[in-house]
């Protein structure tokens, strides 16, 4: 199954994108490589993942712009991040059980 993450609005979208397109700025070889840059990034993901990996390369950006820094994006160390941080919260939550099943008995 092959879904699109990033949404270009369907068939029709070229014919009414003239004055809504957010790349009209963009040469067409950026805009194109920015699209495939994204699509690899978030190959595979669940559809909220992959927004939210989204989100976070779009902040990313926008810090380097802001302090005028090329500091590279690491999708793979920031994903590793976010399976470490539920990990850390799943254990926190059994942890609290067997501190809640303890004090029952």
């Amino acid at each position: 199954m092959s879904r699109n993450v990033i949404d270009d609005g369907g068939p029709g979208f070229a014919a009414s994108a003239r004055n809504h397109d957010p790349t009209s700025d963009f040469s067409c070889s950026t805009s194109q490589r920015i699209r495939i840059e994204l699509e690899e990034m978030t190959q595979g993901l669940p559809r909220a993942e992959a927004y939210h990996l989204i989100a976070a390369r779009v902040r990313h950006d926008i810090v380097n712009l802001r302090d005028r820094t090329s500091v590279k994006f690491d999708a793979q160390v920031l994903h590793q991040q976010w399976q470490a941080e539920r990990r850390s919260g799943k254990l926190r939550i059994e942890a609290s059980d067997e501190q809640f099943a303890t004090a029952e008995a």
